[in-house]
Formats: structure tokens, C-alpha cells, sequence
């Protein structure tokens, strides 16, 4: 019995567009699942065993940003590329300008408190100010033991009490009526009972 040879398709019948969407399906199919194989083969897993082998791994952030580097605005724009972000940033570096030349004004100035008191050291004067703030430096400067013998050994102020005058009480006008005043007796050395006490009426 013979064998039947089967005979491949002529060239003009392969070049049929049919024919040609069958052969990229076929090559489609062919590449999804070379991709399915290779995605299978990328992918791991750990195994329960190895879980507790596995070390944490700690990051710790430093930051970059050095102290003495002033900080700019953050978005970039050249040539007019974008015009508000070059507008954002020239008001942030005129703002900053404006912050930095307050500063060394405040620092550079001086007022007309501290004027004057320098006019005064010049010519030798001492103003109010000046003495009391020297007392106060000499206070701060001073010890506890120093104060304690500088008050032990101050003279104590003398009071100059000035006599009293005379009272003078009329008796007879009290109210409308005579009033009658009496003067306690003196007190003896020996204490004398209450019923033995007495008054007598002054003359």
C-alpha cells in the first residue's frame, strides 16, 4: 500500500490574507505563552520554614540638608517655560531678600536710647540710666555673704520723734452732761484681791 505524500500549500494561496491572520494568531499564542512561562518562573516564594531564618532590615533616613545652605523654592522653570512658577519664585527670593536686609538693618542701627547714652559716655556724664543700671550690675555681681554684712553693720536710722502736745478734753461737754472720769489706784508689789481695789475721783 502506498503512502499518500501531503503536499504543502502553494505560495500564492499562503500569501491570501486569511492565511496570513491564521499564521500571526498562531505566533500571538506562541509569544503570550512564552510570557506566561517566564512571569511563572520570576515569581518566589518564601517557604514556612525559612521565616523565622529571615532577617528584618531596619532603614534609617538621613537628612541631606545642610544647615548652612539656604533652602530655595522648590519648582524650576527656564526661558519662560512656565511663567507662574518663575513668577512664585522671584517673589519667594524678593521676599527672602526683604527678610534678610530687615535683619542686618535691625542689627546695623542704632536707636536713639543707645545715642544718647553714648553721647553721655563720651563726655564723661553719667545719665540716669547709667547709675542705675551700675547699681544693678553691682547688686548681680555681689554676693550673699557681703549683703548679710552690709546690713549687720549699718547703723540703725535715728528716729527723732518730735513731743507730743498736750491734749486738752473738756469734761463738762460731753453730750450735754458732766462727765466724770477716775484714775486707778497705783499698783503695790503685792497683788491686792479685786474687792480690796478702789477708784478715787482726780481733783
Amino acid at each position: 500500500m502506498d503512502t499518500k505524500q501531503v503536499k504543502s500549500l502553494s505560495t500564492g494561496t499562503m500569501a491570501l490574507k486569511f492565511m496570513n491572520r491564521a499564521q500571526e494568531q498562531e505566533v500571538r499564542k506562541k509569544l503570550e505563552e512564552e510570557q506566561k512561562r517566564a512571569q511563572e518562573e520570576a515569581k518566589w516564594i518564601l517557604g514556612d520554614l525559612d521565616l523565622d531564618d529571615v532577617d528584618t532590615v531596619e532603614f534609617q533616613f538621613d537628612n541631606s540638608h545642610i544647615p548652612f545652605l539656604d533652602s530655595t523654592f522648590g519648582r524650576k522653570s527656564f526661558g519662560n517655560y512656565n511663567k507662574e512658577v518663575e513668577t512664585m519664585s522671584e517673589e519667594a527670593r524678593n521676599a527672602e531678600r526683604l527678610r534678610i536686609a530687615e535683619e542686618n538693618e535691625k542689627r546695623e542701627s542704632v536707636s536713639d536710647f543707645e545715642m544718647v547714652n553714648r553721647y553721655h559716655q563720651i563726655r564723661g556724664e553719667t545719665t540716669p540710666v547709667d547709675g542705675t543700671k551700675r547699681k544693678r550690675r553691682a547688686a548681680a555681681t555681689e554676693s550673699p555673704t557681703s549683703r548679710l554684712s552690709a546690713v549687720s553693720n549699718a547703723e540703725p536710722p535715728s528716729k527723732k520723734r518730735s513731743p507730743a502736745a498736750p491734749v486738752t478734753t473738756d469734761w463738762n461737754d460731753m453730750r450735754g452732761r458732766q462727765a466724770t472720769r477716775f484714775m486707778s489706784l497705783a499698783p503695790t508689789s503685792r497683788e491686792t484681791p479685786p474687792a480690796q481695789r478702789g477708784f478715787i475721783k482726780p481733783q
